[in-house]
């Protein structure tokens, strides 16, 4: 029988995991792209990183079913998650990313993101008119705040 903890986190395991993406460590792109763009969106997406010679040391693809959620990241599509280490060649590539995120009308999943802007984030989060409505509406504008809230305009 497997102990719970080293399902869940089995890089627990593994002393200094983290050293493995150098000195500055890392950041992950994640993504999620509607199905009826996700096979053109990740052959791009993938292509580009095989292009770049980044060698990034984690990817995950999953598929997600319907959501019924309010702001939440998941959609009916495919999310891809990458590990890349911090580098400059590395954050250009995730921007580069971005953009394709954009011209294949998915999301960026901001529980793990440190680097998107205001002006992405605008284009692609098409419910955030609605967001900011009800955060207005129930008095939230200032009851949760957050460093990237202020970074995205949230």
């Amino acid at each position: 029988m497997l102990d719970i903890d080293k399902f869940f986190y089995p890089l627990d395991n593994i002393l200094n995991w983290n050293k493995l993406y150098g000195k500055k460590g890392f950041s992950q792109f994640q993504c999620v792209l509607p199905l009826d763009n996700s096979k053109k969106a990740l052959k791009e997406m993938l292509s580009l990183i095989s292009k770049s010679d980044s060698n990034p040391f984690l990817a995950v693809l999953k598929r997600f079913g319907d959501q019924n959620s309010f702001f939440s990241f998941p959609m009916k599509g495919y999310t891809l998650a990458i590990d890349f280490p911090i580098t400059k060649k590395n954050l250009l590539l995730m921007k580069k990313l971005d953009q394709l995120t954009i011209k294949f009308k998915g999301r960026i999943y901001l529980a793990k993101d440190n680097r998107i802007t205001k002006q992405k984030f605008q284009k692609l989060e098409k419910r955030l008119k609605q967001f900011k409505i009800y955060r207005k509406k129930n008095n939230l504008s200032n009851l949760f705040l957050s460093s990237q809230s202020k970074r995205l305009g949230l």
